[in-house]
């Protein structure tokens, strides 16, 4: 299939386009990989604000040797912007993450005391640290667990989450594992070892959802399982009440009627 840029880069000599899928790759686009091609058909790209996840259909833009990502719908806009600006904007977000994050560089004109305010500007974040991961599915008998960092599951509070698991299954509530693909493409569990030990235990669960790093050691993947850990915030008791309540259990109606009752 042939490189069809959009509309919009012809007006642009010195910006390439490519789309993820359209046979054959050009050759400038190699040199900007990091890595080669996952089994889900993804992969990365080498920008400068960090690597971004280049999925089928997502636009790759280059430009004297500087590359974007954009999803198609956002490609024609992104190009046109390029035309308009003096130099590239460095919107290097990932696709589908632009309006989220906006990628204007443009100003107003002065203001009244001289100075020019930027259009749209929010706080500046610091670049993303890592790179996307692929989101597959995976089947249980290719994860595997770490002892170095993994909690310990041989006691009875990891017992009975994983039997309740188990026994009342629910793929509303199965977020996707957290896995680092290593360098012998061994699959490691770094979050998610209870959801897949209770499916595990089951005859229909042949596979789970899965969010796919490479980290660079050890080390790091106990990092992020501490990281990722830390980062959970309990629900308090007043917080679960009102869930519950808006969820019509009848144990929390019963008790809001009772404080009703009592003129609380």
């Amino acid at each position: 299939m042939a490189c069809n840029p959009p509309p919009s880069s012809q007006h642009i000599s010195d910006v390439r386009t490519w789309t993820h899928g359209e046979f054959p790759m050009p050759d400038w686009v190699p040199p900007h990989m990091a890595g080669g091609i996952e089994p889900n058909g993804t992969f990365a790209l080498s920008t400068e604000l960090g690597r971004a996840r280049v999925h089928l259909g997502n636009v790759i833009i280059e430009r004297r040797g500087t590359v974007w990502v954009r999803v198609i719908e956002e490609a024609s806009k992104f190009i046109s912007d390029l035309a308009s600006a003096a130099e590239p904007p460095i919107t290097n977000v990932g696709p589908g993450k632009v309006r989220q994050f906006g990628t204007s560089r443009r100003t107003t004109s002065k203001a009244k005391n001289g100075a020019s305010k930027p259009i749209g500007r929010e706080t500046p974040y610091s670049p993303p640290i890592g790179s996307q991961p692929s989101i597959e599915w995976i089947h249980l008998v290719r994860l595997s667990i770490d002892d170095v960092y993994q909690r310990s599951t041989d006691n009875d509070a990891s017992r009975r989450l994983i039997t309740s698991i188990a026994a009342n299954f629910d793929w509303r509530l199965c977020a996707p594992l957290v896995v680092s693909r290593r360098a012998d493409e061994t699959l490691t569990i770094i979050d998610g070892q209870h959801r897949w030990m209770a499916a595990l235990r089951r005859h229909d669960i042949p596979q789970l959802p899965c969010c796919v790093f490479r980290y660079e050691s050890t080390e790091e993947e106990a990092r992020m399982f501490i990281l990722a850990n830390r980062a959970r915030k309990p629900m308090n008791r007043l917080d679960d009440f009102f869930a519950a309540l808006a969820a019509a259990d009848e144990d929390a109606l019963e008790i809001q009627q009772l404080v009703k009752d009592a003129g609380l």
